[in-house]
């Protein structure tokens, strides 16, 4: 028998995957190398100064008072987003299908858009948010514009915005589980609680650990939110990383310490998907 010739279809298949995979990885790698150089927009020459930038930024309060910050935010965005988008999941499980259509409306809201309409609602003066808090005798709040209220302010938008995709991804998850399996728990006494905890629980952990993932990657990398709302302040209590990167590169025109900080919040990305997509691959073989 002749054998058959290769054929080049596979590989035109594969170039346009292969273009869009150099169209990342080349600014990514520019992206590294700036980060090497006192690259400054409006000087023209560049030296390399290796680790400089790092070691320049690792001696720098600011940038552990952003590190902390980014921290922080991603923290107390996922400690409520996904306990909250899980109780939403159950009880839309168990609701008339017309209620899930209003799930995703804060999803179809532009980011920027849902931004700046809460800090309308947020605004000390004119604010419906201080409005409503004085109708019911309490005191009026600050929210974006005081040190001590920004932040948690920030994370309550960021909150009820992307709250819905985390009860999306669990309400189908869970619209997956054998009924078979919970009726034969309640059969042996197990109560709600017992069953949620046992059942429920391990069969919808492979689509929670993604969503965290998820969550936890876009919180890290928040900009729009931030910058809309606080651009950082008041003073630099909502300077996470990737807001002092925007403005080490656009304000100050330091491209190479700039990308120092996204350089490093990279590396704290990557770090935290491959734990997590390790945990993933364990919990999928276990339930095999």
């Amino acid at each position: 028998m002749k054998k058959r010739k290769s054929s080049l279809l596979p590989y035109l298949l594969c170039f346009p995957a292969f273009v869009i995979l150099i169209g990342i990885l080349y600014p990514f790698g520019l992206g590294i190398w700036y980060s090497l150089t006192d690259y400054v927009f409006y000087l023209p020459k560049v030296t390399f100064v290796g680790m400089g930038n790092y070691i320049k930024n690792f001696q720098s309060f600011d940038f552990w008072f952003s590190l902390k910050t980014t921290f922080l935010y991603v923290l107390m965005a996922l400690a409520m987003q996904v306990p909250l988008g899980i109780g939403i999941a159950l009880l839309l499980n168990q609701s008339p299908r017309v209620f899930r259509f209003l799930l995703p409306l804060p999803l179809m809201i532009p980011l920027v858009t849902s931004a700046l309409m809460w800090k309308l609602m947020m605004n000390p003066d004119i604010g419906v948010l201080n409005y409503l808090l004085g109708m019911v005798g309490l005191g009026e709040m600050g929210w974006l514009a005081m040190p001590g209220t920004a932040l948690i302010s920030i994370i309550f938008i960021d909150v009820w915005t992307f709250t819905p995709f985390v009860a999306l991804i669990m309400l189908a998850s869970l619209q997956n589980i054998p009924k078979t399996q919970i009726e034969a728990a309640r059969i042996d006494g197990a109560n709600d609680w017992e069953i949620f905890l046992n059942i429920t629980l391990p069969l919808i952990s492979p689509a929670l650990i993604i969503v965290f993932l998820f969550r936890a990657i876009d919180s890290f990398n928040q900009f729009p939110l931030i910058y809309a709302t606080t651009q950082g302040g008041p003073g630099n209590t909502t300077m996470t990383l990737h807001v002092r990167g925007w403005y080490e590169v656009i304000v100050s025109s330091k491209i190479g310490m700039g990308m120092t900080n996204l350089i490093v919040l990279w590396g704290f990305c990557f770090l935290l998907s491959s734990y997590i997509l390790k945990l993933w691959s364990k919990t999928v073989e276990a339930r095999k």
